[in-house]
């Protein structure tokens, strides 16, 4: 692979990564407004921005949406992994909007660990020996909080298991990125108007005329923010190894934890700590598994049996 290849999949994969990683500054000026209401904006504008990049970029189009709505196979696949980011992106808002983004962080940490116990439930993949111990030690982590803290994480299991559960979903799809979440926000975009549509009938307009010049930003904003980086992250991955890719993954939630315990100030006790050095080593364990695999010789015939 040329190294100018890599430098620029270094350079997406980083720009996308770290904007992923800024949702809680984008999010935090609309602690006011309902987290129901931020996520049918959301779903508007990521559907407007996802036509609009469609239009503008080469290797998509809008045949490769209509494919995905007329096949029967991958609009199921497509439909339900739009409710799953439904659910996914209403529990994030609704951390950032509540002060609970450490949390949020703390969920997408255990996700790839989650990712590897779904593997192993749903399609009979078996976890080497160091994938188990990333498991039990994400296990003992939540236990811990949970112990400790005397208090649920339910937004960090929620977040976890619906970004795992997505990866499950789209297993073995061929579904580009882009057409994949324009089908979703397309099927979820009658339920965003319906609901707008049912507040203002209930309201009136005075509800939304609260909202600030600078919030009908950041509503507008968050909709670019849901396509820009899906859309570099995708080149990123076609010039990057996965491995490599793998700890780029990091990146987001490392800045969510930090932006909760520097900026927003949250609470940090004795067992967060405990559970988020838990939790980071389970993740170097986790990279460490799958550089393993990966530098792995291929098996010969003989091996296999």
């Amino acid at each position: 692979m040329a190294e100018s290849a890599k430098s620029s999949g270094v350079l997406f994969a980083l720009l996308s990564t770290v904007l992923w990683g800024s949702y809680p500054l984008w999010y935090s000026p609309l602690r006011d407004i309902a987290a129901v209401d931020v996520l049918a904006f959301r779903v508007i504008g990521s559907f407007a921005f996802v036509l609009l990049f469609i239009t503008a970029i080469k290797n998509v189009s809008m045949s490769d949406l209509k494919q995905l709505v007329t096949r029967k196979a991958t609009l199921k696949v497509v439909i339900s992994s739009a409710i799953v980011t439904a659910v996914w992106w209403l529990a994030y808002i609704y951390a950032v909007t509540h002060s609970l983004v450490l949390e949020a962080s703390l969920g997408y940490f255990i996700s790839p660990i989650i990712s590897v116990f779904f593997g192993f439930v749903l399609f009979k993949e078996r976890p080497s020996i160091s994938q188990w111990v990333a498991i039990c030690i994400t296990f003992v982590a939540i236990a811990n909080l949970i112990y400790n803290y005397g208090q649920t994480p339910w937004i960090a299991i929620i977040i976890g298991t619906c970004f795992s559960l997505y990866a499950a979903i789209r297993k073995g799809q061929t579904i580009k990125p882009l057409p994949g979440l324009g089908v979703e926000c397309l099927f979820l975009l009658p339920f965003a108007l319906i609901f707008l549509l049912y507040q203002t009938s209930n309201s009136g307009l005075a509800l939304y005329a609260q909202i600030t010049g600078l919030q009908w930003f950041f509503l507008l904003a968050i909709g670019l923010i849901s396509v820009l980086p899906l859309w570099w992250y995708t080149i990123a991955a076609q010039k990057l190894e996965m491995i490599t890719l793998s700890f780029f993954q990091l990146i987001p939630p490392t800045c969510n934890f930090l932006f909760a315990i520097f900026l927003f100030n949250e609470t940090f006790t004795n067992s967060h700590l405990v559970t988020f050095s838990l939790i980071w080593i389970a993740s170097v364990v986790y990279l460490v598994s799958k550089l393993e695999l990966l530098t792995q010789p291929p098996q010969t015939e003989g091996e296999k049996t």
